[in-house]
């Protein structure tokens, strides 16, 4: 009933109500995933043009402000740096940067467990 919702509304050119989240996890279809994010894309970009003082077709610009030597910083913000399944899985990312270009830092709000994984983090 899902897919038919979603395909209906994709066909409609409207965003389906299922979020591109949702529908990477539950339809291994890769053309009706990007579709779905492209739709849920569209809206946001369209909101928001329609709030920003931006103008043309490039609603976003970033400016280098650093020079091209300087290290690019990386924050990860979670509560969960600790013995919980979502650091098993992470804990390996953080020390893959290379250091010579990145620097890491690690920003936890949850509980300090005093585990393996939170020190290793």
């Amino acid at each position: 009933m899902l897919n038919a919702l979603t395909r209906k509304a994709l066909s409609e050119n409207r965003r389906p109500a299922e979020g591109p989240f949702l529908n990477l996890s539950r339809c291994d279809d890769p053309a009706l995933n990007s579709k779905v994010a492209k739709s849920w894309s569209r809206e946001l970009v369209s909101k928001v043009r329609a709030i920003s003082t931006f103008n043309g077709d490039r609603p976003f610009e970033f400016v280098q402000h650093k020079a091209l030597d300087e290290k690019i910083t990386i924050g990860y913000l979670s509560n969960n740096f600790r013995n919980h399944p979502q650091a098993h899985l992470v804990c390996s990312l953080f020390g893959s940067h290379d250091r010579r270009r990145f620097k890491v830092n690690c920003y936890s709000y949850g509980k300090n467990d005093g585990s393996h994984y939170r020190k290793q983090i």
